[in-house]
């Protein structure tokens, strides 16, 4: 009886039946390109589908959000996480979050009104059409999965884990849970014995793809499930005669299975089967002295100092760098996320957060159950979905989401939100003809706001992300001065990424430095580096990463005073970290003052003494501070004699032209590396300044034996002798 509303609705529900098929997008075009294109299509179908639902649910009471648990906590969580980002650490980051991530609140209020225009909208019909897609993207990702255990498709991330079109295996596992999910809720609610079919091979097709990522968070999590799964089916349904007695031995056997799997494992675990297994090798060491633990206690500590609204979101980066422990040195130097769901959120929004978070889960499953005990679902459907939310939660405790995820996530909540309701349809009510007038008129009010949104929170990150990705291939071909121009144009566009923008700028500035290209292009390159990078230090006071980027730049214009004030900033944020004690070190040396770069460089390696960098560090320095005494204790204890090979040393044997331990690391090199003739070549010109010619002679003529690459160079280098 209305117009308004029928077309409004099917705009909707052909809009969110793309939301399933968004995991499969992979924009090339884009900087990050397997987070940044799916999350601008989600965020633009979200602000499309909310435009249309807006005077819908003004003006029909149908299409409005429901009163129960769920969309309380879903209001409660949002106004938690808004109340964090306002009154966090850095606001402007909490609420953009960057390329690599693309979360932050912005995302989280899109997750919001996802929810609840798929919860008010969509019939029990709607949702067995929007999980049937989400099936049929399933069997594409995992065909795309088996193309790269295969070695037809490259993995992106190169090694022997799948990540298919996710871009990450721990990102993908996670994603595939829901995918198996699914496949199963459609399995119980399918009459047609072809389709129950189906949905098993998908079922059982996606476990194999899920043993591929090597994930051992999420395939961990989901042994656990089917031991539960079992238990509750035998308990529930073990004398029923409703369900058949081959499915109940099916379902013993296969609980028996899992209960002796661990313990075959173990006898196994060191056969050549389980050693030789990519997979199977991932679980035979799970020690607490991993990373991610050291990791996780940094997390702690950073909550401790804000434990009501944490530092906000998007914010752990700070957390990491203030607390960080010495005994990282071998991992990535910065981490972002802390790869606990549990301490992401005290960091992000501290306990209130976390409970916020948690409500979610708890109010899910209350209603869940509820409608279970109302006969609205049943135990099977409860249970599947129950474990399913547990499975997601557990792999959480060792990875963290990601917009494919999330938009599961956020869908299941929404579809529990819909049994709850029970098999009501849509109530069509009598449409007076002025409602489309007054429908039309909401709309058009709500579509400059709309507008605003669609341009300031998509287009504008879009042309910012997509003239980034152009400077990089500009520079990547030669063409600085075009690369240089799409870098301006970036920078224009708005605040999303711009701590990202300006570390791929001062990369592109060095390059430029060592280019050919003219001095005044250079001398404009580096400024707008300078002020790029002067500019997020300001905006990210607390984040010494930014100050290190801006140290950069003032080493390449010799602005050494302000360098030292710059890294000694950055060092008191994050007090452990050595990175910093090299640059800062590097800067006294610059400026001659090496009994000050020995005395910084002594602390980084008193941090962490097995740091094989921080100890060739200090030897440099010790050298080039005329204390060989201190370099060759520090060799000796190291390494087990003073002519490691080392480019650094070699090069300060140069500078303080000692050239018989020169010559002395050189023939190691030579020895390390027979087949390489380079190390001949430099092993013969240090002969050559020592006045040993005849041996200069012999290597020279060795290096032509061996490495036909080099023969002019050291043709030439003969002649000369």
């Amino acid at each position: 009886n209305s117009l308004y509303k029928s077309v409004s609705l099917w705009v909707i529900k052909i809009a969110l039946f793309v939301v399933p098929l968004i995991p499969l997008f992979i924009s090339k075009s884009l900087f990050f390109p397997y987070i940044t294109g799916k999350a601008f299509i989600f965020r633009i179908i979200v602000e499309l589908v909310f435009l249309a639902w807006i005077p819908l649910a003004i003006f029909f009471k149908e299409y409005r959000p429901r009163k129960n648990v769920l969309t309380i906590a879903i209001l409660v969580f949002i106004f938690v996480v808004s109340l964090a980002t306002i009154l966090g650490v850095n606001p402007t980051r909490s609420f953009w979050s960057n390329f690599e991530r693309m979360e932050g609140l912005l995302t989280y209020l899109h997750l919001a009104a996802y929810f609840f225009v798929a919860s008010t909208v969509f019939t029990k019909k709607d949702w067995l059409i929007f999980f049937n897609i989400f099936v049929i993207v399933g069997v594409i990702e995992n065909a795309v999965v088996l193309a790269q255990r295969l070695g037809y498709v490259a993995s992106p991330q190169g090694g022997v884990r799948v990540d298919g079109t996710i871009g990450n295996p721990s990102y993908l596992a996670a994603y595939l849970t829901f995918i198996l999910g699914v496949a199963l809720i459609l399995w119980l609610h399918s009459r047609n014995k072809a389709m129950k079919y189906f949905y098993g091979a998908v079922s059982l097709l996606t476990l194999f793809s899920i043993y591929f990522t090597a994930t051992r968070g999420a395939i961990l999590s989901l042994v656990g499930a089917g031991f539960v799964a079992a238990v509750l089916y035998l308990i529930h349904y073990g004398r029923s005669k409703s369900q058949s007695l081959v499915l109940r031995r099916f379902v013993l056997g296969g609980l028996l299975f899992l209960i002796v799997m661990p313990f075959g494992f173990y006898l196994l675990r060191n056969t050549d089967f389980v050693v030789n297994s990519p997979v199977l090798n991932r679980f035979r060491y799970f020690s607490f002295a991993e990373a991610r633990f050291y990791i996780w206690s940094m997390g702690y500590e950073g909550f401790k100092e804000n434990p009501v609204l944490g530092w906000g979101p998007e914010n752990y980066n700070l957390v990491f760098a203030k607390y960080f422990r010495p005994e990282l040195y071998s991992e990535e130097p910065w981490f972002d996320r802390s790869h606990n769901i549990v301490l992401d959120w005290l960091i992000n929004a501290g306990v209130l957060g976390l409970f916020s978070y948690l409500g979610l889960f708890a109010a899910a499953i209350y209603l869940l159950w509820k409608s279970y005990v109302y006969k609205k679902t049943s135990f099977l459907e409860a249970t599947f979905i129950t474990l399913l939310m547990a499975v997601y939660f557990f792999q959480n405790l060792f990875v963290f989401d990601n917009i494919a995820t999330y938009l599961s996530f956020f869908a299941l909540l929404a579809y529990i939100n819909k049994l709850a309701a029970g098999d009501e349809e849509a109530v069509v009510l009598s449409g007076k003809q002025e409602r489309d007038y007054l429908a039309a008129l909401v709309f058009g009010v709500a579509l400059l706001p709309m507008s605003f949104a669609f341009y300031y929170f998509n287009l504008k990150p879009f042309l910012s992300n997509s003239a980034l990705i152009k400077a990089f291939n500009s520079a990547a071909s030669g063409n600085v001065k075009i690369a240089f121009d799409f870098f301006n144009k970036a920078f224009s566009y708005d605040k999303i990424g711009h701590q990202e923008r300006s570390e791929q700028f001062m990369r592109f500035s060095e390059a430029v430095a060592t280019s050919g290209a003219e001095d005044d292009f250079k001398m404009e390159v580096v400024r707008k580096a300078y002020q790029e990078s002067l500019a997020v230090a300001n905006e990210n006071p607390l984040d010494p990463k930014a100050y290190l980027i801006l140290s950069v730049v003032l080493n390449r214009v010799d602005e050494l005073d302000d360098m030292i004030k710059v890294l000694s900033r950055a060092l008191e944020l994050a007090p452990r970290k050595q990175q910093i004690y090299f640059e800062l070190a590097n800067a006294y040396v610059r400026a001659k003052d090496y009994p000050k770069a020995v005395e910084i460089l002594e602390k980084a390696f008193n941090l962490e003494p097995r740091f094989a960098g921080a100890r060739l560090n200090l030897a440099a320095v010790s050298i080039l501070a005329g204390d060989q005494e201190r370099a060759d204790q520090l060799l000796i204890e190291g390494f087990g004699t003073v002519n490691y090979p080392d480019r650094v040393l070699a090069a300060v044997y140069e500078q303080k032209r000692d050239y018989r331990r020169l010559a002395d690391m050189y023939e190691v090199f030579v020895q390390n590396y027979p087949a390489d003739g380079r190390y001949k070549l430099d092993l013969a010109k240090i002969l050559k300044a020592l006045g040993r010619i005849g041996e200069a002679r012999q290597v020279l003529e060795e290096a032509i034996a061996i490495n036909p690459a080099v023969k002019s160079q050291a043709e030439k280098m003969l002649s000369e002798l």
